[in-house]
């Protein structure tokens, strides 16, 4: 379980924003393949003039001890001008973690796309085992 705090710029809007990224992950069981994957669901919130959300179906790639990288399809959705819409998003997400006492922490970059708008992100990540 894992909560990302950050900044984030909208590039399309030239606006920028808090960025809020909560996830909970399952590292895949097993010796062989698996154990470099983990699965789970995720939602994003930017906090900008504007509000954005996404919800998403996480993937994540553990190609070394530390290091995680991710990818997330999801739905998007966004306030402009008073109505909402919303559309597909593709967030992708790297993470070099430092395990603690109980806790993992350590910096996250992260870029999302859906098919008018894209934003950046970087920040700080916490989680922890549950």
């Amino acid at each position: 379980m894992g909560l990302s705090l950050g900044y984030a710029y909208l590039k399309e809007e030239k606006t920028r924003g808090l960025n809020l990224h909560v996830h909970v992950m399952k590292r895949l069981p097993g010796e062989g393949l698996g154990q470099y994957f983990s699965v789970g669901l995720g939602v994003e919130t930017i906090l900008s003039s504007e509000k954005h959300y996404t919800a998403m179906v996480s993937l994540a790639f553990h190609p070394l001890q530390n290091l995680v990288l991710s990818l997330s399809p999801g739905v998007a959705w966004a306030r402009h001008e008073g109505a909402w819409e919303s559309e597909y998003a593709t967030h992708l997400e790297a993470t070099y973690v430092f395990e603690g006492a109980d806790f993992h922490y350590g910096p996250v970059l992260g870029y999302s796309r859906t098919r008018d708008e894209q934003h950046y992100n970087i920040g700080v990540h916490v989680g922890m085992p549950f």
